[in-house]
């Protein structure tokens, strides 16, 4: 998730890192991107991205594709690198559920320490 135009994903799916890769990022431009490093990275046929809020992409909205939030299922990891503010409150409800149902780990990458404390709070609490 707030996966931008992919870099950290391709690269650990480059190095044997998982089988597929998805992400999601709010910035249409970057989703471009992702794709495209996708293809110059040859994974593009194991690769698909969202364009959207994660926190609207996870949950049932209705302006959504339907299923979209159902792809996390049976990824044994999920990274996220969400910007300053951190994780949207819904993204961290959205996970504490989905690791009662399946066994993953997460990767989170910050560069807010603040965000980073109050975001791990909320995932032991939960």
């Amino acid at each position: 998730m707030y996966c931008g135009s992919g870099t950290i994903g391709i690269t650990l799916l480059k190095c044997g890192v998982g089988k597929a890769l998805k992400g999601i990022e709010i910035v249409e431009s970057a989703i471009y991107d992702a794709k495209e490093n996708a293809k110059i990275n040859a994974v593009a046929d194991r690769t698909d991205f969202y364009c959207g809020k994660a926190e609207k992409l996870l949950r049932d909205d209705p302006e959504i594709e339907t299923g979209v939030k159902d792809f996390l299922i049976g990824d044994d990891l999920v990274i996220v690198d969400p910007p300053r503010d951190g994780l949207h409150p819904k993204v961290v409800s959205f996970l504490i559920e989905l690791r009662q149902q399946y066994n993953f780990r997460l990767l989170y990458i910050s560069c807010n320490p603040t965000t980073l404390a109050r975001d791990m709070a909320l995932f032991v609490d939960g």
